[in-house]
Protein backbone atom coordinates (compact mmCIF):
# COMPACT_ATOMS: atom_id res chain seq x y z
CA UNK A 1 0.00 0.00 0.00
CA UNK A 2 2.53 2.34 0.87
CA UNK A 3 4.23 1.80 -2.47
CA UNK A 4 1.26 2.97 -4.22
CA UNK A 5 1.18 6.03 -2.50
CA UNK A 6 4.73 6.93 -3.27
CA UNK A 7 4.08 5.76 -7.09
CA UNK A 8 0.82 7.75 -6.83
CA UNK A 9 3.09 10.62 -5.67
CA UNK A 10 5.82 10.53 -7.72
CA UNK A 11 3.18 10.70 -10.92
CA UNK A 12 1.63 13.77 -9.33
CA UNK A 13 5.30 15.82 -8.79
CA UNK A 14 6.20 14.41 -12.60
CA UNK A 15 3.22 15.99 -14.20
CA UNK A 16 3.17 19.23 -12.24
CA UNK A 17 6.61 19.70 -13.22
CA UNK A 18 5.69 18.66 -16.97
CA UNK A 19 3.24 21.48 -16.83
CA UNK A 20 5.47 24.34 -15.61
CA UNK A 21 8.31 22.93 -18.10
CA UNK A 22 5.82 23.20 -21.08
CA UNK A 23 4.72 26.76 -20.53
CA UNK A 24 8.39 27.48 -20.78
CA UNK A 25 9.76 25.87 -23.39
CA UNK A 26 10.12 27.84 -26.83
CA UNK A 27 8.78 26.90 -30.01
CA UNK A 28 10.77 28.68 -32.21
CA UNK A 29 13.60 27.05 -32.95
CA UNK A 30 16.87 29.42 -34.33
CA UNK A 31 17.62 29.60 -38.30
CA UNK A 32 20.78 27.47 -38.58
CA UNK A 33 22.95 27.17 -42.11
CA UNK A 34 23.97 23.58 -42.18
CA UNK A 35 26.42 22.61 -44.90
CA UNK A 36 27.76 19.40 -44.92
CA UNK A 37 31.62 19.00 -45.05
CA UNK A 38 33.37 17.51 -47.55
CA UNK A 39 34.80 14.25 -46.93
CA UNK A 40 38.59 12.47 -47.35
CA UNK A 41 37.81 9.52 -48.49
CA UNK A 42 41.96 8.78 -49.24
CA UNK A 43 42.27 8.55 -46.01
CA UNK A 44 41.87 4.63 -44.03
CA UNK A 45 39.75 4.59 -40.89
CA UNK A 46 42.91 3.25 -39.01
CA UNK A 47 45.33 5.48 -39.71
CA UNK A 48 45.61 7.89 -36.71
CA UNK A 49 47.79 10.79 -36.02
CA UNK A 50 51.29 10.14 -34.06
CA UNK A 51 49.97 12.64 -31.53
CA UNK A 52 46.32 11.12 -30.64
CA UNK A 53 45.31 10.29 -27.33
CA UNK A 54 43.15 7.51 -27.04
CA UNK A 55 39.75 7.28 -24.39
CA UNK A 56 39.40 3.58 -24.70
CA UNK A 57 42.25 1.21 -25.95
CA UNK A 58 42.86 -2.62 -26.60
CA UNK A 59 44.77 -2.54 -23.47
CA UNK A 60 44.54 0.22 -20.80
CA UNK A 61 47.52 1.53 -19.25
CA UNK A 62 48.07 0.43 -15.36
CA UNK A 63 50.07 1.73 -13.06
CA UNK A 64 53.59 -0.79 -12.28
CA UNK A 65 52.62 -2.34 -8.51
CA UNK A 66 48.69 -0.92 -9.14
CA UNK A 67 46.83 1.39 -6.96
CA UNK A 68 48.27 0.41 -4.56
CA UNK A 69 52.14 1.54 -5.44
CA UNK A 70 49.77 4.81 -5.75
CA UNK A 71 48.41 4.65 -2.20
CA UNK A 72 51.96 4.13 -0.33
CA UNK A 73 53.42 7.19 -2.08
CA UNK A 74 50.97 9.49 -0.36
CA UNK A 75 51.97 11.15 2.51
CA UNK A 76 48.18 12.25 4.41
CA UNK A 77 47.92 16.08 4.52
CA UNK A 78 48.48 17.37 8.15
CA UNK A 79 45.68 19.79 7.13
CA UNK A 80 43.56 16.52 5.95
CA UNK A 81 44.52 15.09 9.44
CA UNK A 82 43.78 17.71 11.73
CA UNK A 83 39.91 18.40 9.39
CA UNK A 84 39.13 14.75 9.34
CA UNK A 85 38.60 15.39 5.69
CA UNK A 86 38.22 11.88 3.77
CA UNK A 87 36.88 10.75 0.30
CA UNK A 88 38.23 10.01 -3.07
CA UNK A 89 40.38 12.19 -5.24
CA UNK A 90 40.02 11.61 -9.10
CA UNK A 91 43.30 12.47 -11.01
CA UNK A 92 42.80 12.65 -15.00
CA UNK A 93 45.85 11.60 -16.48
CA UNK A 94 47.35 11.14 -19.78
CA UNK A 95 50.06 8.13 -20.05
CA UNK A 96 52.28 8.15 -23.10
CA UNK A 97 53.46 5.32 -24.80
CA UNK A 98 57.05 4.86 -23.09
CA UNK A 99 54.11 4.64 -19.67
CA UNK A 100 55.12 8.06 -18.33
CA UNK A 101 52.75 10.44 -17.55
CA UNK A 102 52.23 13.26 -19.84
CA UNK A 103 49.93 15.75 -18.36
CA UNK A 104 47.81 15.23 -14.87
CA UNK A 105 45.59 17.27 -13.41
CA UNK A 106 42.37 16.96 -10.22
CA UNK A 107 39.53 15.92 -12.38
CA UNK A 108 37.78 16.42 -8.83
CA UNK A 109 38.76 16.86 -5.29
CA UNK A 110 38.21 17.10 -1.42
CA UNK A 111 40.62 19.89 -0.65
CA UNK A 112 43.19 20.13 2.63
CA UNK A 113 45.96 19.42 1.08
CA UNK A 114 44.31 15.88 -0.52
CA UNK A 115 44.33 17.16 -4.01
CA UNK A 116 48.02 18.30 -4.18
CA UNK A 117 49.11 15.32 -2.67
CA UNK A 118 47.40 12.52 -4.85
CA UNK A 119 48.47 14.73 -8.25
CA UNK A 120 52.05 14.30 -6.80
CA UNK A 121 51.75 10.38 -6.50
CA UNK A 122 50.35 10.18 -9.64
CA UNK A 123 53.15 11.91 -11.31
CA UNK A 124 55.62 10.34 -9.77
CA UNK A 125 54.40 6.27 -10.65
CA UNK A 126 55.46 4.61 -13.64
CA UNK A 127 53.03 2.77 -16.11
CA UNK A 128 52.59 -0.06 -18.24
CA UNK A 129 51.32 2.12 -21.18
CA UNK A 130 48.74 1.36 -23.39
CA UNK A 131 48.29 -0.72 -26.30
CA UNK A 132 46.10 -0.82 -29.43
CA UNK A 133 46.32 -2.96 -32.25
CA UNK A 134 49.35 -3.77 -31.24
CA UNK A 135 51.54 -0.61 -30.79
CA UNK A 136 52.07 1.50 -28.06
CA UNK A 137 49.60 4.87 -27.41
CA UNK A 138 48.78 7.37 -25.83
CA UNK A 139 45.54 7.04 -23.54
CA UNK A 140 43.70 9.62 -21.02
CA UNK A 141 42.75 7.39 -17.86
CA UNK A 142 40.96 8.64 -14.54
CA UNK A 143 42.60 7.35 -11.25
CA UNK A 144 40.84 7.67 -7.97
CA UNK A 145 42.96 7.60 -5.19
CA UNK A 146 41.19 6.91 -2.02
CA UNK A 147 42.03 9.10 1.26
CA UNK A 148 40.52 7.27 4.06
CA UNK A 149 41.70 8.19 8.19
Amino acid sequence: MRTIKIILLNSVLIAATSAQTNDSIKTELPSMDIMPKSLDYSKKVDEVQEDSVYFVADQMPEPIGGIKEIQERIKYPTEAKIKRIEGKVYILVVVDDRGDVETAQVLAGIEGGCDEAALKAVKETKFVPGKNKGKYVKVQVAIPIIFKL
